[in-house]
């Protein structure tokens, strides 16, 4: 069998691990001159790797590759394709501009706890191609899916989840049209039997959801639903039939900040769905506390709360996170340039009494975040730098912050201009506070 992998990251790596198992003739082609493909693997590098790609079985596209650098290749896939293809029990997968990680990984929490097989993967940093020959017709699978992973998906998970949707990887997709038609490749293959879970307050979540041939069910933090599960008078609470059960008090969850129950509300409604006892479901929820770089507190230093919020890397993200807090917030922003839309992100920091100082990082991004402030009448109370990198930022924020503040790193952008990553971002955020 003759095996070929375009892009040698985390997946390309976990699929030539795979195939070499199975003695499978593998060819790696990446565009980078400067990655290592280590024997027994043939290597094609280059700014012309993906040109002449022919006589392979199965040609395997890494996600962060545009469809328009490969041009036209036979048996052309991806590993979450083949993955779906090959899983032998049910998948629960979760997609949305923010809140995957969290949502996956929270419902991944409950099933463990209630005694299932369950496993986690896809675009949270575990390839499940890794753990595929594990499992079992009783194991239970779930996967955060991107919109890279799911664009080119001709099968649906039993259980889709679609969080709040706007936009987001503009530098990857043309527009937003071609952003959401990715997305809603995760679900168009549902058959009727499966489900769809959708979070009603975004038009976008909907409007995916209803591609699906599957039982849709909807949360809500705002409004009523008829099937689903909604925040009401503080209470969260699951509707099925007409009957409403509440299943414990929003002030009881362990995750920081009311974006949160956005994440939360599906992940009672998958539980529901795989029969999880609701008392299992509110202990996880209570003592689930979040994962790393997504609002961490790191500590108190001179009586200022530090919160580590590096996988803040679009302006829906770093909005949720300054909304999270009511003391006074000094704020550290900015990053590597997507052209993401920061219209909405400057009207939240300007309305935010508490949020006193924005810290700019960086330099195109910053600018343009800075220009959309700008637009608008600036309290006098708000203070805005711009310095050159994190550890700038970090000695600034120092200087401005007092007791009982917060100082916040929601950068509202990736981190590739001055990490490799929002976790290499994030430990160096933390490294600098010790």
């Amino acid at each position: 069998m003759k095996i070929a992998i375009l892009g040698f990251g985390t997946e390309g790596k976990a699929l030539a691990k795979y195939f070499k198992r199975r003695k499978a003739e593998i060819t790696v082609f990446d565009q980078n001159q400067k990655v290592k493909i280590p024997e027994p693997f043939k290597g094609v590098t280059g700014p012309n790797a993906f040109t002449n790609i022919k006589g392979f079985d199965a040609v395997f596209k890494s996600p962060g590759i545009p469809p328009d650098r490969v041009g036209e290749v036979k048996n052309l896939t991806s590993l979450t394709q083949f993955f779906m293809a090959n899983c032998p029990c049910p998948i629960i997968a979760v997609t949305g501009t923010k809140g995957k990680g969290t949502t996956s990984t929270l419902i991944y929490e409950i099933l463990k706890t209630a005694g299932h097989d369950a496993y986690l993967g896809g675009n949270i940093g575990i390839p499940p191609i890794e753990f595929l020959s594990k499992l079992k017709k009783s194991s239970v699978v779930v996967l955060e899916i991107s919109s890279f992973q799911a664009q080119s998906l001709t099968l649906s998970p039993h259980i889709a989840v679609v969080l709040m949707t706007t936009s987001d990887h503009m530098d990857y997709h043309p527009n937003i049209e071609d952003y959401l038609n990715a997305k809603a490749q995760l679900i168009k293959h549902q058959a009727i039997n499966d489900f769809i879970v959708a979070n009603a307050d975004y038009p976008h979540a909907l409007k995916i959801a209803k591609q699906s041939s599957g039982t849709l069910l909807t949360v809500s933090t705002q409004k009523n639903v008829a099937k689903g599960a909604q925040l009401n008078r503080g209470k969260l609470v699951t509707k099925q039939d007409g009957t409403t059960h509440s299943l414990m008090s929003a002030k009881d969850v362990g995750l920081i900040g009311p974006h949160n129950l956005e994440n939360i509300l599906p992940a009672m409604v998958v539980a529901g769905l795989m029969d999880v006892d609701p008392k299992t479901i509110a202990h996880v929820i209570k003592n689930f506390m979040g994962l790393p770089h997504r609002l961490e507190f790191v500590k108190t230093l001179k009586g200022a709360d530090y919160y580590n919020d590096s996988f803040s890397v679009n302006p829906e993200a770093a909005m949720a996170g300054i909304r999270a807090f009511k003391k006074p917030i000094h704020l550290i922003a900015g990053g590597y340039e997507r052209f993401a839309n920061f219209t909405e992100w400057a009207k939240v920091c300007l309305a935010q009494k508490n949020l006193k100082t924005i810290i700019f990082m960086g330099n195109q991004s910053a600018v343009r975040m800075f220009e959309e402030l700008k637009k608008h009448p600036l309290r006098k109370d708000l203070q805005i730098l711009r310095l050159l990198n994190l550890r700038e930022a970090m000695i600034a924020a120092k200087t401005y912050a007092k007791k009982g503040d917060i100082v916040l790193f929601s950068p509202g952008c990736p981190s590739f201009d001055e990490f490799k990553n929002y976790k290499e971002r994030g430990e160096t955020f933390k490294s600098l506070i010790q």
